[in-house]
This record gives C-alpha cells, structure tokens and sequence, in this order.
C-alpha cells in the first residue's frame, strides 16, 4: 500500500491511495500513468500500514492527483472499462491561441547566413584542427545589427576535449576582417581589442588591400583557409576572386571560398547600373552582359561551373538563402561554396541541414518547398 504527498502539503493530508498488489490488469496502465504524472509534479512516496484502505484524497490538495485518486475509488468494477476507454487520466487543458512573437530584430536573410557561417567553421575546424578566416566584406549589413558573421563567428569558442582538458581545442587561428565603411570598421574594431592576437581588421576596400595578407610570412600556405565574400551586389571584383584561388597553387587545398550572389533583386539591380566597368570588374569579362539575359537559376550554376573550370576547384555548390518578399517566399541570393577538399561540401550541406531542422526562425529561409519565380 502506497500514499503520495504533495512536495508542499503537510504529512496528514495525504493526495492517493492506491494498492499496486490488488490492481487488476485494466487498473495497471493507470499506475504507471500515475506513477509519470507524480513525476511531473514533483511529489514522493511514503509508506502505509496494512490497514489503510483506497480512499480519496484530501479535498484541500488542489493537484491533478486528487482526481486520479477519486476516480480510482468511485468506480464500481463493471464501470471501469468503459471510462478507462472513453476518460482522460487526468483533464487536459484548453488549447491557448498561440500569441503571436516579437517581430524579428534581424534581416531575415543576414540572421539565416550568418548562423550558416558559424555552424559550418565550427565543423570546418574539426576537420582541419585549426584555420585562418578571411572576411572582405566583414561589417554587418546594418549598423544596429549586432548579429552578423564576422561576430558570430569570432566570439564562438569551442569546447575543451572531456579526456584532454587542458588541451588547447581546435579554433580558427587568425582572422582578417575587411570593411571600407567606417563606422562598421569601428564595430570590428571592438572585436579586435577583445582579441589583438588572432584578429586584425583592415579598414578600406578589399579589392585593393587583399594582396596585404596573400603573402607567405602572413597567410601560410599549409594553413586551412576560409574566405567570405558578403558583397553588395557588384561589390567584389573577379579579379580579386582569381587572385584568391590562386594563391596556393603549390598547395594541396586552395582557399576555400564563400561566395555571395544576389538574386531576387539582381534584374533590377542591373537596370540601375550606369557604370558598365563596375558590371565588367564584377564579372570579369564582357560576358556579365550575357548574364542579364540568363534565368536566375541559370546564373547560381554558371558561377558554380566558372568556379570549377576556370579557377579550378574540384568541388562547388549553391546553397540558396530564401527570405519573404510581400506574401511570398523568394530566393533572395544565393551563396556559392567552392573547394578542393572531399568533406567540405558534406560538412556545409550539414550546417545547411541542420539550421533547417533546429532553427524555427529560420524554417522559411533556408531551402523551403517553394520554387523561385
């Protein structure tokens, strides 16, 4: 014989009696339902004498455990298999209208990219064991955004080894962060001072100042390397890109390379541009022209080819980033992921995966059921 006591209630105002002995086969399943409701309800068993009987619980213990006990007690035996079948254990509570969330604090699309980055170099490093990460475009899309890959991405430390504690743990070893806006620069700034020794930041264009780090006693050409390329639009020059992966041509890996290409928006982007150099420096050739008449689809997979053929990586891929245009979902840019090493894209098709399945906020932008008009 068993009696069950409220956590909170005083040891003589017992909630259920119960004699598991005398429980008959349909009375079973209700006990071990009890038995995980007590569970929940943070209460505990004491023992009772032989001559306690099955009696209901004390009207002043206000528990979902009280009508367990009456409902065990005031049931004759012919009644009981009907409302075993056709009575809840317990009353369940009215479904509440979920309330609806705070609007996102974030750009859809730059929480959705930035989370992307940080996942992957967390696997990225476990892999190669250390890493340099170069970032052209590093200051966050948005002055107020205090979420964005550069941050994300610095300020995530990985976790000492259980049987090694002392072991200094795989992590990205040098940072070199681009940004020719300057008041985001500032924002890098304050991460550099956090960690002088593995970050530097560099403030100016990219395209111009990238040749500063492309040089053996800076870059090593045995280090694993990450480069981001989150450009505006037409903001990265192919030339830049070329010099990039041809840096470690007497390497076995050579950079590996992430790069932004805009989507939804690049139609009317291109109607806008008067400066039909910055459309040749983008694209590097001529042929960015051929490049307006293509679907946008067509567009992710010649870069994806361009990477492959002319640049020479054995391996690329375009992952697409969706976000909400009006009422509908958009392929708002794609980001193009070329490298040399067989585990690069199982590893980000895995960041990929696993943001879709464990990030409700961003259930919509990555990869959804949608098709790209």
């Amino acid at each position: 014989m068993m009696v069950v006591h409220h956590a909170r209630c005083r040891p003589r105002q017992p909630a259920i009696h119960f004699n598991r002995r005398a429980a008959s086969d349909v009375e079973r399943p209700v006990l071990y339902a009890v038995d995980l409701l007590l569970e929940r309800h943070d209460l505990r068993f004491m023992p009772l004498s032989q001559k306690d009987s099955l009696v209901a619980g004390s009207s002043k213990l206000r528990s979902p455990c009280q009508w367990v006990s009456v409902r065990l007690t005031g049931m004759s035996e012919d009644d009981r298999p009907r409302r075993f079948k056709t009575e809840h254990l317990f009353p369940l509570p009215k479904r509440q209208p979920s309330a609806r969330g705070k609007p996102l604090v974030l750009p859809v699309a730059t929480a959705s990219k930035a989370r992307l980055i940080e996942r992957y170099l967390s696997l990225f490093v476990r892999i190669t064991r250390h890493g340099t990460y170069i970032d052209g475009f590093a200051g966050p899309q948005y002055p107020d955004v205090d979420e964005y890959a550069a941050k994300l991405v610095a300020e995530s430390e990985p976790a000492r080894p259980l049987l090694h504690p002392f072991k200094e743990p795989a992590r990205l070893r040098h940072f070199y962060l681009f940004e020719k806006d300057a008041r985001k620069c500032e924002l890098l700034r304050q991460l550099e001072r956090k960690d002088p020794v593995r970050i530097n930041v560099f403030e100016g264009d990219f395209n111009q100042r990238v040749d500063e780090i492309l040089r053996p006693e800076t870059l090593k050409l045995t280090e694993a390397t990450f480069c981001l390329l989150d450009q505006h639009t037409f903001e990265c020059q192919w030339a830049t890109v070329e010099r990039l992966a041809n840096y470690k041509q007497a390497s076995e890996y050579k950079i590996e390379l992430f790069y932004f290409l805009a989507n939804w928006w690049l139609d009317r982007a291109f109607s806008g541009l008067r400066d039909e150099e910055r459309g040749r420096a983008w694209w590097g050739s001529d042929a960015w022209q051929d490049v307006i008449r293509m679907s946008r689809p067509q567009r992710a997979e010649e870069l994806k080819r361009r990477f492959r053929q002319e640049l020479g990586y054995q391996y690329s891929e375009a992952f697409p980033i969706h976000g909400v245009e009006g009422k509908d979902i958009r392929v708002m840019y794609y980001m193009i992921h070329a490298s040399d090493h067989p585990e690069a894209l199982k590893l980000m098709r895995r960041a990929y995966d696993k943001l879709r399945r464990h990030d409700g906020s961003t259930q919509l932008e990555l990869d959804p059921e949608a098709e790209d008009a």
